[in-house]
């Protein structure tokens, strides 16, 4: 499988698409730049969460070396209709 990375120095606008359904969550797309791909898959609630508001979060990994890179994240919005 060829793997095309995100292009260094550059914004790139990320938009995921989900919804409640019952006690689960649709994840419907994910919008990268340009290109939207269709994720269509339901995850149900966790059973033991006792908080009530929702977050975002934005984790980095390294690679196998942990050799140090760095990342910009700018303008995180979370929308709920």
């Amino acid at each position: 499988m060829l793997v095309s990375h995100f292009p260094s120095n550059t914004w790139i606008h990320l938009v995921w698409n989900v919804e409640r359904v019952g006690n689960q969550v649709h994840y419907i797309s994910l919008t990268v730049g340009r290109q939207t791909y269709t994720i269509d898959t339901y995850y149900a609630a966790e059973p033991n969460w006792t908080q009530q508001e929702i977050d975002i979060a934005f984790q980095m990994d390294g690679n196998y070396a942990q050799q140090p890179y760095n990342v910009w994240l700018d303008e995180v919005n979370l929308l709920a209709h």
